[in-house]
């Protein structure tokens, strides 16, 4: 080229691993997605001294974003049954009561953990049946967990009250 000529050069980007020309380098980026669920149960005495009838059982849920993306329209549900396996209902809950990044209800950023409360007042059929176990499980479209009692060694278990009838008669006459 001579002093004062203007050239006008270009070209096109090419991934060397390739045996096509001037394509474009694709980097693929896999996505993680997993979620924990952990239960635990705290009972609030009727003031008899005993675990019974009557006792309210707190249940706090707690659901863990543990992938490296945000997820999205989480759903908890909540499986309560008596020892025997018949189905017994929540008094109140599972109820969203926040998240410790500040999330909505449903939505989880990675490593975000929301709560949740759910509350049962024990009644006599429980008691009749030995106690009570429960459940939780988050799904989301991605991903879905069991609940896990952190009391016990098991993964994915039941959270559950073992309650002992102390049955009494009095007579009068």
């Amino acid at each position: 080229s001579s002093p004062g000529q203007t050239r006008n050069v270009s070209g096109t980007s090419d991934d060397p691993d390739t045996l096509a020309q001037d394509d474009p380098t694709v980097v693929a980026i896999s996505s993680n997605p997993s979620i924990e669920v952990l239960k635990s149960v705290q009972i609030t005495d009727n003031g008899d001294g005993v675990t019974g009838k009557g006792d309210i059982a707190r249940y706090t849920i707690t659901v863990q974003n543990t992938g490296d993306i945000t997820l999205n329209n989480i759903t908890v549900s909540d499986t309560l049954t008596d020892l025997n396996g018949n189905a017994l209902n929540l008094d109140s809950g599972p109820s969203f009561s926040g998240s410790d990044q500040g999330s909505a209800q449903g939505s989880l950023k990675p490593s975000e953990t929301a709560t949740y409360i759910a509350l049962y007042i024990i009644n006599p059929s429980a008691v009749d049946n030995g106690g009570i176990s429960n459940v939780a499980q988050a799904i989301t479209g991605s991903v879905s967990d069991t609940s896990d009692d952190p009391n016990t060694a098991e993964a994915d278990d039941a959270t559950v009250i073992t309650i002992t009838a102390s049955p009494s008669l009095e007579v009068t006459k």
